[in-house]
């Protein structure tokens, strides 16, 4: 994953020189903000951070997905039990916080008619509301 400013902390250093959880403990006294790459012969996992926080995880093997702390705990036990490398970047602040807040989204409304979207728009805007928006169409049959 390559992101625009991103600074090289770390790069492919194997996994058997790095203690994961000293690691992830020192991200947080630095309070690291950017992320993670670690990468196993069957696997590889992503970890970001946004003030020595992980905000999210994400480790796939072959089909299977693994996030937020089920995530964590696989690239946890992977590092202990499998050599692999480790690469760590990282990120300008307004990145790193963009990021945060596309992982940390909070369900607001579900809107079923047009007319309502209108409505939810003027009230988020009201509010100032920050973030984004989902629109989701389930019905894609078009008419007419």
């Amino acid at each position: 994953m390559i992101f625009p400013g991103r600074k090289a902390l770390l790069e492919n250093i194997p996994t058997q020189n790095i203690r994961i959880d000293d690691l992830l403990t020192e991200f947080s006294k630095q309070n690291f903000s950017g992320y993670a790459e670690l990468r196993f012969s069957n696997g590889k996992g992503i970890l970001l951070f946004h003030s020595g926080e992980i905000i999210t995880a994400i480790y796939k093997e072959k089909e299977i997905i693994k996030s937020q702390e089920d995530g964590i705990n696989a690239i946890k036990n992977r590092c202990r039990t499998e050599d692999g490398s480790i690469s760590a970047y990282q990120l300008p602040a307004e990145l790193a916080h963009m990021l945060r807040g596309l992982c940390n989204r909070e369900f607001v409304e579900e809107v079923h008619v047009a007319g309502k979207l209108k409505l939810l728009l003027y009230t988020l805007e009201e509010s100032q509301h920050t973030g984004t928006l989902d629109l989701i169409f389930t019905d894609r049959k078009e008419k007419g």
